[in-house]
This record gives C-alpha cells, sequence and structure tokens, in this order.
C-alpha cells in the first residue's frame, strides 16, 4: 500500500525530467543571435521614428518592464503607452554587448544613448546607460522580450 502512495510522485517527478534520456539544452545558435541583434536594431529605429506599436512588437504580451525610478510595468500594451509618455527624445542608439542563452531562453546587455528634454528643462540632456532583457523563443521561432531593465550611467542630479 505504501509503494502505491508514492506513485504519483515518482510519475510527475519523471514527466518533469528534460526529454531526450536527461540530455542537458544546448547554447542557442549563431542564428539565434543575429535575430536578437537584428531586433536590437529595428527597435532603435522605430523608437527614433516615435513607432511606438512596432517598437512593443518586440515584447512578450505578459513582459514585465522595469524602468528606472518607476514601478514595474506590466503586459505589452502598457509598455507601449509608456513609451508615447516618455518626455522628448531623439538620437536613440542602443547596442549589444553580449547575447547567450540555452535552449528557448536568451538574454541581451547592452547599452544606450539618447538626448531627453526631461519635464521643466529648457534643453536636451545627453543621457547613457545600460539595459538588460531576457528573451523566450515563442511557438514561431520569433523571440520576445519577457523581461527588461534599464538605467542611466550618469549620477543623479543634485538638488
Amino acid at each position: 500500500m505504501r509503494a502505491l502512495r508514492w506513485t504519483p510522485a515518482l510519475l510527475l517527478l519523471a514527466a518533469c525530467q528534460p526529454s531526450g534520456g536527461g540530455t542537458t539544452l544546448g547554447p542557442i545558435s549563431e542564428e539565434d543571435k543575429t535575430t536578437i541583434s537584428n531586433q536590437v536594431a529595428a527597435f532603435a529605429t522605430a523608437i527614433n521614428a516615435k513607432d511606438f506599436a512596432t517598437a512593443a512588437s518586440v515584447y512578450a504580451d505578459d513582459v514585465v518592464f522595469m524602468p528606472p525610478n518607476g514601478e514595474a510595468i506590466t503586459g505589452r500594451d502598457n509598455v507601449r503607452a509608456w513609451m508615447a509618455a516618455y518626455p522628448p527624445f531623439s538620437n536613440f542608439v542602443n547596442t549589444s554587448v553580449e547575447i547567450e542563452g540555452v535552449g528557448d531562453l536568451a538574454y541581451n546587455r547592452g547599452t544606450f544613448e539618447l538626448d531627453v528634454t526631461p519635464p521643466g528643462a529648457t534643453a536636451p540632456l545627453h543621457d547613457k546607460g545600460k539595459y538588460f532583457e531576457v528573451l523566450r523563443r515563442q511557438p514561431d521561432g520569433s523571440w520576445k522580450v519577457t523581461r527588461a531593465m534599464f538605467n542611466s550611467d550618469l549620477p543623479m542630479p543634485m538638488r
């Protein structure tokens, strides 16, 4: 009778094991890295064109977007609205520094620069910083950002 009690737990444990006889997943391909890199470049083009719908299309429906000095934003549509409400900016440039991954998960670490006019300012300020994204391969083979965060390299202004 005791053995029967453990049978469901053992079956569940077996079902959670990777397929292929327990082999580990391999790293993402160079083609995947190129796809992600091209997506990063297309994002910058869309951002500079103020095409926030296209820019936000790189994010998964359930993305968690973590901007500096604010609460996390959940959902692609909410990220698009946040982008549209961002203070006036121009000359956005982003550069991937590292793209790696395993299986259907990848990360992209990079840098950015832009000119932005904060509320109350009369002239734009040049900002630069870094970002980090976690991506997941979608059923159609595309990569979508599921988690993203960024922050400035510049010190906070002191009042």
